[in-house]
């Protein structure tokens, strides 16, 4: 339905023509106009309860991310799971894989960067919360999936120290990694390694690390000399 300037006129003359017991029930009343004067609140004051509202979101998000995260690390160990964790997302989580594993992919990238340093859990906690809350999951997703370290960690770098890197920023040195990764005959995407353009396998387990290791070891195969 559409929330117009008509529409809400017509609210507003139904809400003063209620008694006031009524009237001070009323959540569109009471939330979008002024009790007294029965105008629209002023445009400052719902911007700072929406501004409010989405940095709540932000945070409830970010929780939900490392929640997920937990659950996935500790799937079989801590939680003795041996069924499908995609299964879990579907049935019981209900997200998309795609969605689930880009968030798995990013948080996973915070680990790899922070775990260099001597900090205790609370403090690496605290810098990974951090750290989701000042780029963002879709930046982190789309640096998470690019191969060379080096780049990866440099942009998350510059990210972290407030320099403004757009999403296309990051695209861009996405697909020129992508492009120097193909000059080998032997290259891989996502989770299939590649021989030329034929697939020769794909990794069933969604583990980067572990897709590298089999990308080494196809490559050295077909080019035992590199």
């Amino acid at each position: 339905m559409k929330f117009d300037k008509d529409i809400a006129k017509s609210t507003v003359k139904k809400s003063l023509a209620l008694p006031k017991e009524e009237k001070e029930v009323s959540p569109l009343y009471r939330h979008y106009f002024d009790l007294k004067t029965g105008e629209p609140i002023p445009l400052d004051r719902i911007t700072k309860r929406i501004k409010k509202r989405f940095h709540e979101i932000d945070k409830l998000s970010v929780h939900a991310m490392l929640d997920l995260y937990f659950v996935h690390q500790n799937w079989t160990t801590f939680y003795d799971r041996q069924d499908s964790f995609q299964n879990y997302l579907k049935e019981e989580v209900q997200i998309s894989k795609s969605h689930a594993y880009g968030i798995l992919h990013g948080v996973s990238l915070l680990e790899e960067y922070f775990s260099n340093q001597q900090n205790d859990v609370l403090s690496f906690l605290e810098e990974v919360t951090t750290s989701l809350e000042r780029v963002g999951i879709r930046k982190l997703r789309e640096i998470s999936s690019i191969k060379d370290t080096e780049t990866k960690h440099s942009l998350l770098t510059k990210l972290l120290s407030g320099e403004d890197i757009s999403t296309q920023q990051i695209l861009r040195e996405k697909q020129s990694d992508k492009a120097e990764k193909k000059e080998s005959d032997v290259y891989y995407e996502g989770s299939a390694v590649y021989y030329k353009s034929d697939r020769i396998l794909t990794v069933e387990i969604d583990d980067p690390d572990l897709t590298r290791h089999v990308y080494k070891a196809v490559k050295k195969y077909f080019q035992p000399g590199h």
